[in-house]
């Protein structure tokens, strides 16, 4: 991922304000993080989370109802998050981090919110995704130096404050507008109420229901005829998810035509949308009876992937992924999609070469498959 800040028409446009200074603190607090010296002290019992999954390009991560995350699939870079770095598929393993309630998967790195508002990330810190130095690359998570969060971006390089601000980090940080740590108070942006990064561009949502969106070339407001609610963005491609579960995508997603990306542009046959999810020129959506539908390349994730015969020409036309019922959220990574369903299950399909579906030699798995070890009840 790679952004080109341009620093003037960045300034004028989301102001270069100084930063809050956020605690340094990078060491996980007992409270937060497991720790096995002590018995832990009594709780104050807290609401389940809402179990989720997300995806990266060689990984995937589940949160489950009480708040604890597993990883599992291949972590080169430390994605799995036990402190262990290595090139080949592994079975599920424990996150060390509890009272998680939103998890989040970039491309070599994952981030969980917990229930206090602190922000934790594990993996790759290549371009500075941790918010440390480079040459730092600890296989833990490590929290960063932020203020209370309330969200995260899908691909997780932006955080919303409690106070519906938007700081961002790693190669989507504004270089002027850095404090000490990388991080960025985009101080100028109005109240937000999501926010999502992709290659060379990052786009929120107003309070007002409104997306603007930030480059190189400075920052616009983006013409959608419908209030926005969600976004998702990864690769060059970006979706919006209307009040009424109608999705307009953008970049790659539909198709380019030559070198020209697409401007915005309405999905067609997909209705009741609760959910979006964006890949490499791959669109997702969960709907509100529990199925899955896709759109743009399917061969990289999308519906019955890698089986010719069966792929749709259109990029804009969502097509349901049979054998997927009862889903509540659905990712999307390197050539593979994952749906997890209400009572737990996690039901992936497309790639396995990084043993997301199993750990069989199977390099393809045509129809969805249940990941055996994953219970996120």
């Amino acid at each position: 991922m790679r952004f080109l800040w341009s620093l003037p028409l960045l300034l004028a446009a989301v102001g270069c304000s100084t930063a809050r200074q956020p605690s340094t603190t990078t060491a996980p607090p007992r409270s937060l993080v497991e720790t096995t010296s002590r018995a832990p002290a009594p709780r104050r019992s807290r609401p389940s989370a809402e179990p989720q999954i997300a995806v990266g390009s060689s990984y995937a991560c589940g949160l489950r109802a009480d708040g604890r995350v597993l990883c599992w699939g291949v972590g080169a870079s430390g994605q799995l998050g036990d402190g262990l770095a290595l090139p080949v598929p592994r079975a599920p393993v424990e996150v060390p981090l509890i009272e998680v309630r939103q998890l989040a998967a970039g491309a070599h790195h994952a981030c969980a919110l917990l229930a206090h508002g602190e922000v934790f990330c594990w993996g790759s810190n290549a371009q500075g995704q941790l918010a440390l130095q480079p040459d730092e690359r600890p296989h833990h998570p490590v929290r960063l130096p932020l203020p209370p969060a309330r969200a995260l971006a899908d691909n997780p390089l932006c955080a919303l404050s409690e106070d519906d601000e938007v700081f961002c980090w790693g190669e989507a940080a504004p270089e002027a507008l850095r404090d000490a740590h990388g991080v960025a108070h985009l101080a100028s942006l109005p109240p937000s109420r999501a926010v999502s990064v992709s290659d060379g561009e990052a786009c929120a949502i107003s309070t007002d229901a409104e997306m603007l969106c930030w480059t190189s070339s400075g920052v616009s407001k983006v013409p959608i005829p419908v209030s926005l609610i969600q976004l998702s963005s990864r690769a060059g491609s970006g979706c919006a998810l209307g009040k009424q579960g109608q999705a307009f995508c953008w970049g790659d997603l539909p198709r380019r035509q030559g070198d020209v990306p697409a401007p915005p542009t309405l999905i067609r046959g997909l209705t009741g949308a609760t959910r979006l999810r964006v890949g490499d020129g791959l669109g997702c959506a969960l709907r509100k009876e529990g199925t899955v539908a896709c759109w743009g390349d399917l061969l990289r994730g999308g519906p019955w992937s890698w089986d010719l015969e069966r792929v749709s020409p259109s990029g804009i036309e969502a097509t349901e992924v049979p054998g997927v019922a009862g889903a509540v959220d659905v990712a999307i990574g390197d050539g593979f999609s994952c749906a997890l369903r209400g009572d737990g299950q996690v039901l992936c399909w497309g790639s396995n070469q990084h043993g997301i579906v199993n750990a069989s030699a199977d390099p393809v798995v045509l129809a969805p498959r249940i990941v055996p070890g994953v219970d996120l009840r």
